[in-house]
């Protein structure tokens, strides 16, 4: 066709203007650009606590770091490990310390490393995500607070750690990492000093159930139609109910069988025979 156009001697008209095509390509740029230097910024963090973990026998879960500042992480891996400073362990009694130690674990049993970095970048790649991103962050470290818990039995104790670690945390930390004191303690703290939440597992399997059940309609009904056509026999659906076909008038009726031939019938056709 193109080439038929240009022996014709006629102009095809380009159906993406010029200026949307070049604002496209500097969207696009700026979009792998951004996804780029994201997972940059991922891998360098990931590498850095890896190298902190580096020497350790394969089956150690949690490797103490002699500084003072206190931080603890969840590095997700195979295996994973827990790395906590010695200043965090000093902050800490034993019970809080088995608060900080859960928590940590449900990070890596329930994959929530993964998860962020996920977040992290859909937001690289489109800036309007980041109240999502966000809000993923808060709902795994909620998920956390409350198998950390439900792990150590006392919801007061798991408060009480969160608190004394966010007051004597560092600032400087990782960005990309999943950290105890990190993402809105104030919120976290006072989640945990009320019940804890409902299950919904039930409910939601629930919903999945009849939502996968095929859809039942009752049998078609069969009745005489003496007004218009007298011996037919009028198939309504199953839709036809009281009120219905108000309409047109013809809503739920399907066809009219008189002997051999089928047609269709109106309830508004005068009936035959009789005169005016």
């Amino acid at each position: 066709m193109v080439r038929e156009a240009r022996e014709d001697g006629r102009r095809l008209v380009d159906p993406v203007p010029e200026v949307i095509g070049v604002a496209a390509g500097v969207a696009l740029a700026v979009v792998v650009w951004r996804v780029h230097r994201a997972v940059r910024a991922e891998r360098s963090t990931w590498r850095a606590l890896r190298r902190l973990c580096a020497g350790q026998p394969a089956d150690t879960e949690l490797i103490v770091a002699a500084s003072d500042v206190p931080q603890a992480f969840a590095i997700p891996g195979r295996p994973g490990r827990i790395l906590v400073t010695s200043a965090m362990l000093g902050a800490l009694a034993p019970d809080e310390r088995r608060v900080l130690l859960a928590h940590e674990r449900a990070h890596l049993a329930h994959r929530h490393g993964p998860l962020v970095t996920a977040a992290t970048l859909a937001q690289a790649a489109n800036p309007l995500l980041a109240p999502v991103r966000s809000a993923v962050v808060f709902l795994v470290e909620r998920w956390a607070d409350e198998q950390a818990a439900t792990a150590v039995g006392d919801r007061r104790t798991t408060a009480r750690a969160l608190a004394r670690a966010a007051l004597t945390a560092g600032r400087a930390r990782p960005a990309c990492t999943l950290h105890f004191t990190d993402r809105a303690v104030t919120r976290r703290i006072a989640a945990l000093q009320t019940s804890p939440p409902p299950h919904l597992w039930p409910a939601a399997l629930a919903v999945l159930a009849l939502g996968a059940l095929p859809p039942c309609s009752p049998p078609m009904r069969r009745v005489t139609c003496s007004a218009c056509c007298p011996g037919a026999e009028l198939t309504l659906s199953p839709c036809s109910a009281p009120g219905a076909g108000l309409l047109g008038g013809r809503a739920g009726l399907t066809g009219v069988r008189s002997g051999r031939r089928a047609r269709r019938c109106s309830p508004a056709a005068p009936p035959r025979g009789g005169g005016a």
